[in-house]
């Protein structure tokens, strides 16, 4: 194989690992402000006055530009049918929902009641922006979950599988229903793990790419002479016409 194509792949892992870090960057938001604020909604550490809003906003937007940067190599990676184009679609609405996201925050941080109409509308819009964004890349997980179960590689299948379930649904219902009965930190809690998820599935689309990558460039290369002849190796094609 050669050095390019393994060069792709590793490009490949690398951009999804980089952008599923981003998109958990309240581990990095947690860090900077020594350990704390993991009680908090993610959303609200990205607000005006936030000790390292500007961190978080810059990871989410560039989160959402890597995802986009890697998408043509999973779209060709993914079995051909009509899934494909819903998974690709999904992806590709998450990551615009996400930088759109990042740009239009939430008005206002933890324990800050957002009470003029603008702040209101701000915080409504950003609201639908990351519903959007995650709905997006949960259609796009179920899509690639039934256009693999059968001839994709079954690893990927199955973390399609187990994340949209606990990532998403049951993660999910339990950030909503904390979010409104208490306590906040549940809710928090079961948001973390949404995200998570998330960032993880980034990262496996990034490995099903890059692994599609070799392959092909091992196909693509030179059939090697293990004789030492100098001779290149007969295709089966010339075998079949004789000497």
């Amino acid at each position: 194989m050669s050095g390019r194509g393994m060069g792709r792949a590793t490009t490949l892992v690398l951009t999804s690992a980089v952008a599923g870090l981003f998109y958990s960057n309240f581990v990095l938001d947690w860090v900077l402000r020594g350990f704390e604020g993991m009680g908090d909604v993610v959303s609200n550490l990205s607000a005006p006055g936030e000790p390292f809003a500007v961190v978080a906003r810059v990871t989410d937007f560039l989160c959402g530009v890597l995802v986009l940067l890697i998408l043509p190599s999973v779209r060709r990676a993914l079995p051909p049918g009509r899934c494909r184009p819903v998974v690709v679609g999904g992806t590709a609405v998450f990551a615009v929902a996400a930088a759109a996201a990042a740009v239009i925050t939430t008005p206002c941080g933890p324990d800050i009641v957002c009470s003029s109409p603008a702040q209101q509308r701000q915080g409504d819009l950003h609201l639908v922006l990351s519903t959007v964004s995650d709905v997006g890349l949960y259609i796009g997980t179920a899509a690639a979950w039934l256009t693999t179960r059968r001839v994709g590689p079954r690893w990927f299948a199955l973390a399609a599988w187990w994340l949209f379930w606990l990532a998403g649904l049951v993660a999910t219902a339990v950030f909503g229903f904390f979010a409104e009965v208490g306590p906040e930190w549940v809710a928090a809690t079961g948001q973390r793990v949404h995200i998570v998820g998330m960032s993880l599935w980034i990262l496996c689309l990034g490995l099903l790419a890059a692994d599609a990558s070799v392959h092909v460039a091992r196909a693509a290369s030179p059939r090697r002479d293990p004789a030492g002849t100098g001779r290149r190796p007969r295709t089966a094609a010339e075998d079949k016409r004789g000497p």
